[in-house]
């Protein structure tokens, strides 16, 4: 899936930096990136992915086939690195532009993502944690994590539970649990 909103190209310092859309997030190719950190040759970056390979996922590197001016063949393999993986061989690099090129990422190329994808990405890490949502007087949202082990019940179930063996509650927990419980119920009464 291709996006309309990320532009064809960003500019870092005096070099113009193509953009590979990549479900929504902008992605570098090697030679821009060895470019941008000042490297006279493009094979530095694959030196130095290699290197590192380890270090990377599948979400910070791959490779595409690209279309590149004076080849023999229609289109070659090109390694390409997304936010992440642009960073890190920013890590890597040993040139005077490394620094100032990890705060363009952070500030620039992390910020070119689409919204929805930065959302999707948030949303998969809540993914296995249980989360309290209510409403204010002004219909705001909030939202607060439920630690493992919380029982959810309304007032007319706190004694239940309490009375329930299964619930793991432990009487000298009994009056705390009742003054937590009352100083809720109070403002409703």
């Amino acid at each position: 899936m291709t996006s309309t909103t990320l532009p064809a190209a960003v500019e870092f310092g005096e070099h113009s930096l193509t953009i590979i859309d990549r479900d929504g997030t902008p992605w570098l190719a090697a030679a821009d990136l060895a470019r941008a950190l000042g490297y006279k040759r493009a094979d530095v970056i694959g030196h130095l992915y290699r290197k590192h390979a380890d270090e990377f996922t599948d979400g910070m590197s791959g490779t595409i086939e690209m279309m590149v001016p004076n080849q023999n063949r229609p289109t070659v393999p090109v390694r390409v690195f997304s936010p992440r993986g642009c960073y890190a061989i920013a890590m890597f690099a040993r040139t005077e532009r490394a620094a100032a090129f990890r705060r363009w990422v952070l500030d620039v190329l992390e910020g070119l993502a689409q919204p929805a994808r930065r959302q999707e990405t948030a949303l998969s890490t809540l993914i296995g944690q249980r989360w309290c949502v209510y409403f204010d007087d002004q219909q705001r949202p909030h939202f607060s994590q439920i630690p493992a082990g919380a029982i959810m019940v309304r007032p007319e179930e706190i004694a239940e539970v309490i009375a329930d063996p299964a619930s793991n509650i432990r009487r000298h927990q009994m009056p705390e649990i009742i003054r937590a419980a009352a100083s809720r119920l109070l403002p409703y009464t």
